[in-house]
């Protein structure tokens, strides 16, 4: 009598399936999240070894486009006067980008409306008053938590 295959183990992070399928469809992924992920053939008189992958997921929506994940992507020009666009991705909605001085005193707040893509910060504070010459921090964040930093450079 020979081997019988009996179906598959798939493991995710520390989860456990069993199938017989030999297509599986990892659910309930978070988009851009690192993962581990095996798969071991197991026989009638036992198992094959453990075959691993490791991936960052990506998803697609029911169009087959990619869906962002959320990142703070930059701010173009930098240096800049008299204003700078900086642009991120966004997968969620109660998201703010906050312009501070180097002194971490927020200076300006932008409430960002989903589908939205960049802002506009024209070198003005949240009176409209003109910021001196420097560098500033820029900060998105996502339902009250920081996502990313970055800097930016106003010359005047």
């Amino acid at each position: 009598a020979g081997v019988n295959l009996i179906g598959y183990d798939i493991y995710i992070d520390t989860q456990m399936f069993s199938t017989s399928e030999t297509q599986w469809l990892f659910e309930n992924l978070v988009n851009g999240q690192l993962y581990s992920a095996g798969v071991i053939a197991v026989y009638d008189l036992g198992s094959s070894d453990i075959m691993l992958l490791e991936f960052e997921f990506t998803g697609t929506g029911v169009d087959g486009t990619i869906i962002n994940k959320t990142e703070l992507k930059g701010n173009y020009p930098n240096p800049f006067n008299p204003s700078t666009t900086i642009c991120f991705n966004l997968t969620t909605e109660n998201t703010e980008i906050e312009i501070y001085n180097l002194k971490g005193q927020r200076i300006r707040q932008y409430s960002i409306s989903n589908g939205q893509s960049s802002v506009t910060w024209n070198g003005n504070d949240s009176n409209d008053q003109p910021v001196s010459s420097g560098i500033y921090l820029y900060k998105l964040t996502v339902a009250g938590k920081t996502v990313a930093i970055k800097k930016c450079l106003l010359l005047k």
